[in-house]
This record gives structure tokens, C-alpha cells and sequence, in this order.
């Protein structure tokens, strides 16, 4: 049974994590299956229209050891933009230090949200399609922005000490990360609620999760699935399908398109 954080899950982190593969040079391809328009405020900033869903780049660098020839996204920067068709440079790096430049903690998010994130991850990423598991009565789009605003929300929100527990109380209309209170009967906002209140302690532990980091872009991350146990097969995994998207531009407040607790 899973109890409460201590300081050495950092150190453990750091250790168990693999060697960064270094810089990604992608261009972001399309947003999918299509986007979801909410009132976005992130850091006392004003609410602004944004797109809610998942990234799809192309990565011009070849083959990545982490990412792949092609690969999806979430956002995880809410005051830098990334551009439909625009290429980025980044830098593949630990979660806990993300975003860069820092605009959620100190430095970054931290190990416990990273952690929690990552519970999150797991509970709702199928590891047979490589997308958000879509729920009876919602639409992949619906799913995807949950997906997304739930992100934030324990990014910007839950809270930091290593010793806090797995699951917390989430405010969508409160904080450093919020949606206007008009949006509560939107599906995705209903599926996030219900997701971030459901217990984050019954998640698997299929996939890590890994940032691109980037000073002048919109941060994103991204999982990949573990090795099986020994003796096991690596299943074959899709990446999350490509969204497309018309949009010109965007942004980190303008695209919500925005390891793994293990003391028990």
C-alpha cells in the first residue's frame, strides 16, 4: 500500500532515469483529432481563448532513441508558444526540471508533481493505441483536452513537498493554473474533474515520461514504455494518433494541445 513521498525519491529518479538523448530538432505537424476552445489563465495572468489537445511533431533529426521518427505531446509551458508548422529545437530532459526557463517552482515542477504527473499519465494512456483512453460517452477530443487540463493542473497545482500524499484535491477554477467557472459543464472539464479526483495510487507504471526543454519554446512531454520484466515482450505501441489542426499559432497560454510514486 502506498504511503507518503520521502526527500530520496529525487535521488532515486535521478538514478533509475536513463541517459537524455540529447537535442530534437521537430517541426510540430498537427494538432488531432480536433481542439477544444476554453478561458485559460496560468501564473495571476488575464483568461485567454485557447486550443485544448494533443501535439504531433516530426522529428528532422532522424530516429531518436527517445522519441522516435514521429511522436505526440502535451504541453507543459503555459507562457511560451510553439507554432502549427514551426520547428523547435529542444532538448530532451528530466521532467522535475521543466519547464525552462522556469515559470511553475523554483526549478521547474519538481520531483513530486513529475511523480504525480506521471501516476496520471499511466491511470489514462492506453498502452495498446499509445492515446489517451477514450471513456464510454466521450469523444477522443473530449478525452485528449481532459488529458491536458488535468496536466496543468497537477503541474501548476498539487502540491510540491516529497512528502505529500499520491492524491490531492484539484481546484480548476483556483491557482496558478485555472479555467473560467463557465467552463464547468464542458465534457473535457467534467472528464478532467473526475480523472484528477479519481486515485492516482491505482496507476500502472508502463510508461516514463521525459520533457523537451526549450528557453525560446513551449515545452512538452512525452512517454515512452518501460522495458516488460524479464522474460517479458515489449509490446508494440503506437505513438498517440496526430491531431490535425488549422490553427496559425499556438501558444503555450494558447495551446492547451499543454515518475512514478513508489513508496508503498
Amino acid at each position: 500500500m502506498r504511503g507518503l513521498r520521502t526527500a530520496i525519491v529525487a535521488g532515486v529518479l535521478a538514478a533509475a532515469a536513463p541517459a537524455f538523448a540529447g537535442t530534437v530538432n521537430a517541426t510540430l505537424s498537427t494538432v488531432s483529432p480536433s481542439v477544444t476552445n476554453l478561458s485559460v489563465s496560468f501564473n495571476g495572468g488575464g483568461f485567454e481563448n485557447c486550443y485544448v489537445g494533443q501535439l504531433d511533431w516530426v522529428n528532422n533529426t532522424g530516429t531518436d532513441p527517445l522519441v522516435g521518427s514521429s511522436f505526440s505531446t502535451f504541453c507543459i509551458d503555459g507562457t511560451q508558444n510553439v507554432y502549427l508548422g514551426g520547428t523547435v529545437t529542444y532538448t530532451v530532459g528530466s521532467l522535475a526540471t521543466s519547464p525552462q526557463p522556469v515559470d511553475v517552482y523554483p526549478y521547474g515542477m519538481g520531483a513530486e508533481r513529475a511523480l504525480r504527473l506521471t501516476d496520471f499519465w499511466n491511470k489514462y494512456m492506453s498502452t495498446t493505441t499509445g492515446s489517451v483512453i477514450v471513456p464510454a460517452g466521450y469523444t477522443a477530443n473530449q478525452a485528449n483536452a481532459a488529458f491536458q487540463i488535468g496536466i496543468w493542473e497537477i503541474e501548476y497545482d498539487s502540491p510540491t513537498s516529497t512528502t505529500g500524499p499520491i492524491n490531492f484535491t484539484p481546484d480548476l477554477y483556483n491557482g496558478n493554473f485555472k479555467l473560467q467557472t463557465t467552463a464547468s459543464s464542458d465534457p473535457s472539464v467534467v472528464l478532467a474533474q473526475s480523472w484528477l479526483t479519481a486515485d492516482l495510487s491505482t496507476a500502472g507504471s508502463a510508461y516514463s515520461l521525459y520533457a523537451l526543454q526549450s528557453d525560446t519554446a513551449q515545452d512538452q512531454v512525452f512517454g515512452v514504455l518501460n522495458p516488460p520484466p524479464v522474460g517479458g515482450e515489449v509490446p508494440v505501441v503506437p505513438l498517440p494518433a496526430a491531431l490535425p489542426m488549422g490553427a496559425a499559432m499556438l501558444s503555450g497560454m494558447g495551446l492547451i494541445a499543454r515518475l512514478r510514486r513508489r513508496n508503498r
